[in-house]
């Protein structure tokens, strides 16, 4: 049998009870927009794990507070909490009363302004990376294509071909030199090894711009002396772990050396790698296919 004050109790709660498997109950805003409950219990933590009137009056009980209700109208659609002492004035309802959700409103407008941005961005549309190869055959280095759109929104935002790429061992290989980037070309290629000309073009249309540009990139080591093409052996600034020299990278006693790596760079906020899977060896003894030699000392 149930007593006295406990059945008063469940008399008092019989009206939350009965709805409480009904639709989704929110809390509604001064100015009538509904709110989910969850997202009002991230600044009143009294609100944690409601779901449902009864549930925020037990939690007011439990925390020594003194809640009343009103069950507006008495068609348990509409229902409001009081707890003056714990400064509570929350009136529930059920999702057919709301007119409106701001918070979806709000989402839906952060969502509309992420996509609005992203519409702003220049977009790589196309990327192809492969082997330069000499007229002997021999790969000497290494050829980027893009193709690059730019909205009219994003117009003055500056759009450079990258001057430099960085290593990036592959997952699962072992990478045992030191950094090896390749450079942009930035003089004038003996055209007896390979004739080779930057391009670059732009193509105007009515909202926005195509930027399309080939690039050839030579391994850092590869320099120029009075014209004539040269290694620098010395790599010590770059951190060979066995020691400051491109004969690394045509050891014969360490044939397990592993030196394949891709190759990634940066442009217009987008971090790029290359498709394909290049093995530092190949450049470096391309090159001495090639005649290519030391570069002389510096005194």
């Amino acid at each position: 049998m149930f007593k006295p004050k406990m059945l008063l109790i469940l008399l008092q709660f019989l009206p939350l009870l009965v709805i409480a498997g009904d639709d989704e109950w929110f809390v509604m805003g001064r100015h009538g927009g509904c709110f989910p409950i969850e997202l009002l219990a991230e600044r009143q933590p009294i609100l944690e794990n409601v779901r449902q009137p009864v549930e925020l009056v037990e939690n007011l009980r439990k925390d020594g507070g003194n809640p009343t209700i009103d069950n507006v109208n008495n068609l348990n659609i509409v229902i409001t909490v009081k707890d003056e002492e714990k400064n509570i004035n929350l009136a529930f309802v059920k999702r057919h009363v709301c007119r409106e959700f701001p918070n979806e409103a709000r989402k839906k407008a952060k969502e509309d302004r992420k996509k609005a941005e992203e519409e702003r961005k220049p977009k790589i549309l196309s990327i192809d990376d492969t082997f330069v190869f000499s007229k002997k055959g021999n790969p000497i280095g290494l050829q980027i294509k893009m193709e690059i759109q730019i909205p009219k929104s994003s117009y003055r935002q500056e759009v450079s071909v990258p001057n430099m790429m960085k290593h990036n061992p592959p997952a699962g290989y072992v990478f045992t030199s030191g950094l090896v980037p390749m450079y942009r070309l930035s003089f004038q290629f003996p055209k007896d090894i390979v004739e080779f000309e930057h391009q670059y073009e732009t193509q105007n249309f009515s909202d926005y711009k195509i930027i399309s540009f080939k690039e050839m990139y030579l391994p850092n080591y590869i320099i120029q002396e009075k014209e004539i093409l040269c290694y620098k052996e010395d790599l010590s600034f770059y951190g060979f772990e066995h020691g400051p020299s491109t004969v690394l990278l045509n050891d014969p006693k360490h044939p397990e050396k592993n030196f394949q790596v891709t190759f990634g760079f940066s442009i217009v906020g987008n971090e790029i790698k290359t498709k394909n899977l290049y093995d530092l060896r190949d450049f470096y003894q391309g090159y001495l296919k090639e005649g290519v030699k030391e570069c002389h000392p510096v005194n």
